[in-house]
């Protein structure tokens, strides 16, 4: 049985399974430390969840991260859905921001 989230609060109580998120797709920059503009394309992607939450599509260490042109051009603005395994905070080695995010992930649009 899926488990389906559509806010923050949910995919932190289901952190560690594969779950089916829910929202809005938003081509997103790789953060950067500091107050000077991000020089970073907008190659990433989050799903802005029903709280306003983002929950990006792959830690940002994966090189899956960098979603497809294609998939950012067709998904933007869309509501998808998201299947993946869920983190309440991104999973990385060294320095890495603590949103939420989803790794192994296949996105779909919403019928």
């Amino acid at each position: 049985m899926d488990v389906h989230v559509y806010s923050a609060e949910e995919v932190a109580r289901a952190a560690g399974r594969e779950v089916v998120a829910h929202g809005r797709y938003e081509a997103a920059q790789r953060p950067r430390r500091g107050t000077a503009p991000n020089p970073f394309p907008a190659d990433r992607a989050v799903l802005r969840l029903a709280d306003g939450a983002r929950l990006w599509l792959e830690p940002l260490e994966a090189p899956e991260s960098v979603r497809p042109a294609e998939e950012r051009e067709r998904l933007e603005g869309r509501d998808v859905r998201a299947r993946g395994v869920a983190y309440r905070v991104m999973p990385a080695s060294g320095e890495s921001i603590i949103d939420p995010c989803l790794a192994g992930v296949r996105v779909e649009v919403e019928e």
